[in-house]
């Protein structure tokens, strides 16, 4: 299972993006807190490893110059015809870790704090990719709807069920006990009849279905006592 990296954060805000992208971006303010998306350790958690280089903050004094995470998953999974063994961050401001690239690598928790996002390319964002290999060539890596999909499933509500459909009181005979019926068709109990019936001294009749008199109905009856 693959946590969002941004807590919080929603398909709302962040369903573009362009396809020859090697991930997805995520719009958020600089310093906003990313995590593991999942447990693995990190083979990298550094400055560079981005073409772009800018100030990442300028909220802070000083160039903050891009940062950038690879996390080896530990439990690689299947996606889109790719087996997904990498996590990667980019655009960060800072990281939690400092974990040179060709170093020993650092295990990390999922949902664990690991950075803290910048800007990239002028805009505010973390880019968010899944990879086959860490070198991120071409069909090495999942489309930014691709990774959409995984951070942020679409939810489909469950639809309520039709209305049922009652066979005609014509058809039914009713079965009295204590001023109370229950309402047969051909047989089959109709269980959403509530149907209540008086008799008056003189033989008269009367009929409620669903609280509603009914003001005239053709019926059998089976007196009985229990």
């Amino acid at each position: 299972m693959i946590l969002s990296p941004i807590p919080g954060s929603t398909r709302d805000k962040n369903d573009g993006g362009y396809p020859a992208d090697s991930g997805l971006d995520i719009l958020v303010p600089p310093g906003t807190p990313c995590i593991a998306c999942a447990d693995g350790e990190l083979v990298y958690s550094e400055p560079g490893h981005t073409p772009w280089f800018e100030d990442t903050n300028p909220d802070i004094p000083g160039l903050q110059g891009p940062h950038s995470i690879l996390l080896r998953l530990d439990r690689p999974f299947e996606a889109h015809g790719l087996t997904i063994r990498f996590a990667w961050y980019t655009h960060l401001t800072r990281v939690a870790h400092d974990v040179p690239d060709g170093g020993p690598p650092r295990r990390v928790r999922s949902g664990e704090l690991i950075g803290w996002t910048g800007i990239g390319n002028r805009v505010p964002h973390l880019h968010f990719g899944l990879l086959s290999a860490r070198t991120q060539r071409e069909g090495e890596f999942l489309t930014d709807r691709q990774v959409a999909n995984l951070v942020w499933p679409r939810v489909t509500r469950p639809q309520p069920p039709p209305p049922k459909r009652h066979e005609p009181l014509h058809r039914s005979k009713l079965f009295l006990h204590d001023n109370r019926a229950r309402g047969f068709a051909d047989g089959v109990e109709q269980a959403a009849f509530d149907i209540r019936v008086r008799l008056e001294p003189r033989g008269e009749m009367f009929v409620w279905v669903n609280g509603s008199q009914v003001k005239a109905c053709t019926v059998s009856l089976d007196v009985g006592h229990e």
